[in-house]
């Protein structure tokens, strides 16, 4: 039998507030810190599955700030993009029926099931316990933009077989979702990777696509800009998951360009002008 347990919905007031904006001392304007709010709610559930005589022990632990904004717009956009559930829902409810997909995603009955759920295949013979751990977390909010990073974390047999980390950001200003053709020029992809694989080879001390290749960078040649990316104080990093880009002991590569370098490919009305205005 399922077992659910409801840890609490957490405020998250002034001081966390403070501290996501780097402890800034002074007032607060639209272009210094934004004041996007934030709780937190924790979700566990468990649950079986036998194959072949044997029972495996599945479990899932959520732990997810989100936006508790006066308007629910954001809230929309947090339950569609980062849950990938019907943004009808309220985040509450959103963030139990996600619980519910990761803890059935190997029933076979259950359909349409969140994308990276569905990577990582489990061979129950030799499993005796799977849990998914998710962290969902504010990574930025500043300058009308908010990021919010969702870490999943497998075990299997109480030992940590994957770790992703996706990334979400939202303009908080026109309530929509930061894709790169939001921010940037319809023609700006092919310089976009030309630079993103110049700073790879650079973090590398390689010369050429032909070295990364030899380091573990198997599909450098059909690199693309990733839609996974955030954002700091001086620039945007992109994120690779594991064996998208390189072999899975290079982990998740990241490159980082510096607003300077991108913001003469960003649109008239891209969101990095307003960052660095």
């Amino acid at each position: 039998m399922n077992k659910i347990c409801y840890l609490g919905l957490v405020a998250v007031f002034a001081a966390i507030f403070m501290a996501s904006c780097g402890n800034k001392s002074g007032s607060v304007t639209d272009n210094d810190c934004d004041s996007i709010k934030y709780s937190t709610i924790k979700l566990s559930d468990s649950t079986s599955l036998t194959t072949n005589g044997r029972q495996c022990a599945i479990g899932v632990d959520i732990t997810a700030e989100i936006p508790s904004d006066t308007t629910d717009s954001l809230q929309k956009l947090f339950v569609k993009h980062v849950l990938d559930m019907p943004d009808s829902l309220q985040t509450n409810e959103a963030v139990r029926q996600y619980a519910s997909k990761v803890l059935h995603q190997f029933d076979y009955a259950t359909s349409d099931q969140p994308e990276e759920l569905n990577e990582d295949e489990v061979l129950f013979e030799t499993v005796d316990s799977y849990n998914t751990n998710i962290n969902i977390y504010v990574q930025y909010n500043r300058h009308g933009v908010i990021t919010f990073c969702k870490v999943i974390s497998v075990k299997k047999n109480n030992k940590v077989t994957s770790v992703k980390h996706r990334y979400y950001s939202f303009d908080t200003k026109s309530h929509q979702y930061l894709s790169l053709t939001k921010m940037f020029r319809e023609d700006a992809v092919s310089a976009l990777t030309k630079m993103i694989k110049t700073r790879l080879m650079e973090n590398n001390n390689v010369k050429t696509a032909e070295q990364l290749i030899d380091l573990g960078y198997y599909n450098i040649d059909n690199l693309v800009v990733s839609r996974n990316f955030y954002f700091d104080e001086n620039g945007i990093n992109w994120s690779f998951l594991p064996n998208e880009l390189a072999v899975y002991a290079l982990g998740e590569p990241k490159v980082r360009l510096d607003f300077e370098e991108v913001l003469p490919l960003a649109s008239d009305d891209s969101v990095l002008k307003r960052i660095t205005g």
